[in-house]
């Protein structure tokens, strides 16, 4: 079957990208419906924070609880198993000793699992062709006229047009009465065989969808979509066979301005079940880390303009949906940022679509890469946090960040907004800098011990104790590791070195957290910088050191 993605770019070239765009603000969209400073020179130019890791080398996370749905839903994991790798860094070849850990993850953590791999093709069932739909007999001499129902702000199609085809009028003659009606083209409405049983069915996008075929000698109505409002709409942007069953799934997109003009539109994916279209977006409700995007009751959306395509990311046959956006529009929320954008990735699992992936746009600011290092960590993913951990301390293309930026970036998009006069730059601050590469440090020496690197730990230990003495900014993460690492070579147990660091924290909790984000508990005044709207982590004490 011929499949087909709709866009809007450049020329108007089929019914759909006439309808609605790949890219698009709201406004835009409804229209369619309805008618730094770096900080290089500051940068410390010491290695010992970066050891010689074996790249085989990686860690093996057994769930010590069921899995989760994504995060804004799940209940929290309880604990997880760090399994030390058979394989050891070149840099410590004598360890034997492999010790199991457990990992207590704090009532606010949660685990982002993924679909276990890419969906089996050979496991798909084709769709088998159901009989010739047996439709009304015709008579073409009826023309669809527009009652007084129509003249209401919010028309109640579906009746109306059942009845006309009921009684021998045809599709051709709805579509004409249409397109002259809404002053449109007439392959703005169109027939086509959306079921693949061989006969015609009728697509009337506007004011919203409505999909009605044959069934037994009459007509009845397969897909409809009301977003709800009277400044409303939605139609199909693409048709393509994405589960390898042999019929193309409908993307079909919503949006309801009705109270919210920058409302965002929603989008879902109906499969014919052989009686009617059923969405097939099967995740549950959630809300990303990011807070860009998410699920809510079978809708996927995502925040601002957005793109969407149709693509094989496993090469595997199956086509997944991937949305990027994030960033909002409304001036009065777009000058809280900085934002990021993300992109949300909806895979088919042999039952129907669930979240495969959110991958945020690359860190710019240190804060950012440091909060995408904690993910990580508390994913279970100790390569790729210790990498962004290292990103912190040596990269010279991350920027900084602080309360007065905050401030200025606001009066800057207000003077570019306005056509004013931008304000000066500010000059460079290191103080978050630093205490963000003397937490980095801290976690590193955390990530060592846990997989049994002692020599690498040592180093990252007495780095932190040469960078940050007393009076240098960072200074608290040296002391927090001392709390720590003092009491693991005591007793050579991880959780009651843990809790000597979290009772550190529980007595410097805000100045810990400060640079980070929020720490429930932290009341003083002054205290957790402020980093815009963007969602972030909530984090409590026992974050600092969650292993047992």
């Amino acid at each position: 079957m011929k499949k087909f993605i709709y866009t809007l770019v450049g020329n108007c070239k089929s019914r759909s990208s006439c309808f609605v765009m790949k890219k698009f603000p709201p406004l835009i969209f409804l229209a369619f419906l309805s008618v730094g400073c770096g900080i290089k020179d500051a940068l410390p130019t010491d290695t010992a924070i970066r050891p010689s890791l074996d790249q085989s080398a990686t860690s093996a996370i057994t769930l010590g609880a069921s899995t989760p749905t994504p995060k804004s839903t799940a209940s929290p994991v309880k604990s997880l198993t760090v399994i030390i790798p058979t394989s050891t860094p070149t840099v410590n070849p004598t360890i034997t000793k492999q010790p199991t850990y457990t990992v207590t993850l704090a009532p606010s953590a949660t685990l982002t699992i993924f679909p276990p791999g890419s969906y089996d093709a050979s496991l798909a069932v084709t769709h088998t062709p159901s009989a010739p739909a047996v439709c009304p007999d015709e008579n073409p001499g009826l023309r669809f006229q527009f009652g007084d129902e129509f003249d209401a702000e919010k028309p109640e199609i579906e009746t109306p047009i059942r009845d006309f085809l009921d009684q021998g009028g045809t599709r051709q003659a709805v579509i004409e009465a249409f397109a002259q009606h809404f002053e449109t083209r007439a392959d703005f409405f169109y027939e086509q065989d959306v079921t693949d049983d061989g006969v015609l069915e009728l697509v009337i996008p506007k004011p919203y969808l409505h999909i009605f075929g044959c069934d037994e000698g009459q007509y009845r109505t397969y897909l409809k979509v009301d977003p709800g409002g009277i400044i409303s709409g939605s139609g199909i942007i693409a048709n393509a066979d994405m589960n390898l069953d042999g019929l193309d799934e409908l993307v079909v997109v919503k949006a309801d301005a009705t109270i919210n003009l920058y409302q965002n539109p929603t989008y879902q994916i109906f499969g014919w079940d052989g009686f009617q279209f059923k969405n097939l977006v099967i995740q549950p409700d959630f809300v990303s880390r990011y807070g860009g995007g998410g699920v809510t009751g079978g809708d996927i959306w995502v925040d601002g303009n957005s793109n969407w395509e149709i693509r094989d990311i496993d090469n595997n046959g199956t086509q997944e949906f991937v949305m990027r956006g994030g960033i909002p529009v409304h001036p009065d929320t777009y000058m809280h940022g900085p934002w990021r954008a993300e992109t949300d990735t909806y895979m088919w699992n042999g039952a129907g679509f669930v979240l495969y992936g959110v991958e945020p746009d690359a860190p710019k600011y240190h804060f950012q890469a440091i909060q995408d290092a904690d993910y990580a960590f508390f994913d279970g993913n100790f390569d790729e946090a210790i990498d962004l951990y290292q990103q912190v301390i040596f990269s010279d293309q991350l920027d900084w960040w602080s309360d007065e930026r905050a401030w200025h970036e606001m009066q800057v998009w207000q003077a570019e907004y306005a056509h004013d006069p931008t304000p000066t730059p500010l000059p460079v601050d290191n103080m978050e800098y630093y205490n963000l590469a003397g937490y980095a440090r801290y976690r590193i020496m955390l990530l060592h011990v846990v997989r049994g690197w002692m020599p690498d730990a040592k180093t990252v230990y007495e780095t932190l104790q040469e960078k940050f003495p007393e009076g240098q900014e960072g200074h608290i993460f040296a002391e927090l590791a001392s709390a720590f690492w003092l009491e693991y070579q005591s007793s050579q147990d991880i959780g009651s070195a843990c809790a000597k660091a979290i009772e550190y924290t529980a007595q410097n909790q805000c100045t810990v957290f400060d640079f980070v984000s929020v720490i429930t508990g932290c009341t003083q005044e002054g205290h957790i910088i402020y980093h815009g709207w963007q969602k972030e982590r909530d984090y409590v004490l026992e974050d600092i050191c969650p292993f047992k």
